[in-house]
C-alpha cells in the first residue's frame, strides 16, 4: 500500500531523516519507535505532504505522492492525527466533525454527513459531547475527536502521531481498543508512540529510528531483544 524509498530530509545542516526506506502492506499495523529527535514526526509529515523530501520517493497504491499537497494526499485516502491535537477549540464537537468531510467534498449531502458523524462519535463514545466546544474537552477527548475527524474522511491509511501522549489511563485504554477494532475492520495504520506497552501490543511489525536513520525493523519480539535498539534507548 505505502512504499517509502530512500527518503532524506534536511533542515539546514541537520539531517532529520537520512536514506530511510520501508513499506506498509494492506491492513498492516506498523509501529514506529525511537528516541526523541529520531525523525518520527518528520517521517509522518513527509508522508502526508507537510514537508517535501530532499531526496527519495514516496508511493501510495503505486502512485507517487511526495510532491503532492497535503489536501491532495488526503483525497487519495491518507489521514493523520497530530502529536499536539489540532482541533477547532471555538467550534462544537459536531462542527469539528463536519469540517474535514466538507473540505474534501463540497457536494456531499449534509444530512448524510451528520448521520455519519453521529455514528463515529457513538463508536468513540463521545456522542454525548457533540454540542460541547472543543476547548471544554479534556486532552484525551481531544485525541478521540481528532481520530473521529480523520474517520470522517474514510481513509485507507491512518497515520497516528503519539495518540496516547498525555491521555488519562482510562481513555488511553479506550483509544487502544478503538485502534484495535478499526484495524480488525480492515484499516491500515502507521503508529508512532512512546507508550511501549501500547505500541508493542498493537503493532504487527516495528521500525526503529535513531538520529534520522532506520536502525532496525522486525516483529515486536525481535525488536525487544535487538542490541542496537537497546543501546539507542539506554546508551552504552
Amino acid at each position: 500500500m505505502l512504499k517509502v524509498s530512500r527518503v532524506t530530509k534536511r533542515f539546514g545542516g541537520l539531517a532529520a531523516l537520512e536514506n530511510v526506506s520501508f513499506h506498509v502492506a494492506e491492513n498492516e499495523l506498523l509501529g514506529v519507535i525511537g528516541p526523541n529527535g529520531s525523525g518520527k514526526t518528520t517521517l509522518i509529515n513527509l508522508i502526508n505532504g507537510i514537508h517535501k523530501p530532499d531526496n527519495g520517493e514516496i508511493f501510495f497504491r503505486d502512485k507517487r505522492i511526495d510532491r503532492l499537497s497535503s489536501y491532495k494526499i488526503a483525497k487519495k485516502g491518507i489521514g493523520r492525527t497530530f502529536q499536539v491535537t489540532r482541533i477547532f477549540r471555538r467550534m462544537s464537537v459536531m462542527e469539528n466533525m463536519m469540517v474535514p468531510a466538507l473540505s474534501i467534498s463540497k457536494s456531499a449531502n449534509p444530512a448524510e454527513l451528520l448521520r455519519k458523524a453521529l455514528d463515529i462519535l457513538g463508536l468513540l463514545k463521545i456522542v454525548h459531547l457533540k454540542d460541547e466546544y472543543g476547548r471544554s474537552l479534556s486532552g484525551g477527548q481531544h485525541k478521540l475527536l481528532e481520530l473521529g475527524r480523520v474517520l470522517m474522511l474514510d481513509p485507507d491509511l491512518i497515520l497516528l502521531d503519539e495518540p496516547f501522549a498525555g491521555v488519562h489511563p482510562e481513555l488511553k485504554e479506550e483509544l487502544h481498543d478503538h485502534i484495535r477494532k478499526l484495524h480488525d475492520q480492515g484499516r491500515t495504520f502507521v503508529l508512532i508512540s512512546h507508550d511501549m506497552h501500547s505500541i508493542f501490543s498493537l503493532s504487527q511489525r516495528l521500525m526503529v529510528l535513531s538520529s534520522g536513520k532506520k536502525i532496525a525493523h522486525g516483529t515486536p519480539e525481535e525488536i525487544k531483544s535487538n542490541e542496537e535498539v537497546i543501546e539507542a534507548y539506554l546508551g552504552n
